[in-house]
């Protein structure tokens, strides 16, 4: 019984940890995601020893039992990633997505532009059109780079 109950428990961890892009993203806490802390730390919650997360999972063994101390001190809670300190984004989620649409649904000439090809001064004086936000070229470059867009010089 024991080994259809660990079967089923690597088999959801496997599905859950694939979901989670194939491998374990960044975050601010310890490299790992809130969904993957959450995952490890049920899996030995339902009966799953470390060793067995650890194998399936690939990460340390003190990883997971440094979760499971958070997770015992706070709860699920404790588990999720610490605020981020710095200065806060000049381009908000909704701009970003604005800046997106704007440039993959249409062309310069839509914004009263004398051309029609996209660049990255363009895009810097759109957004101060727009929204008043004044941000660098290198800026708006690593912004459609996160966002899988690239440009050409």
């Amino acid at each position: 019984m024991k080994n259809i109950y660990f079967f089923c428990n690597v088999f959801c961890i496997e599905n859950v940890y694939k979901d989670v892009n194939d491998k374990p993203t960044q975050s601010s806490r310890n490299h790992y995601t809130y969904e993957l802390r959450t995952t490890a730390v049920e899996a030995v919650k339902n009966g799953s020893t470390v060793a067995e997360v650890v194998s399936v999972m690939g990460m340390s063994a003190r990883t997971v039992f440094r979760w499971l101390v958070w997770f015992s001190t706070g709860s699920y809670e404790g588990l999720k990633d610490n605020p981020k300190s710095g200065r806060p984004r000049k381009i908000t989620e909704e701009m970003a997505q604005w800046l997106y649409n704007a440039v993959t649904m249409g062309n310069p000439k839509q914004f009263q532009f004398d051309f029609c090809l996209w660049s990255l001064k363009t895009m810097q004086v759109l957004l101060k059109q727009q929204f008043g936000v004044s941000v660098h070229v290198s800026t708006i470059s690593r912004l459609l780079h996160s966002m899988g867009l690239g440009h050409s010089h």
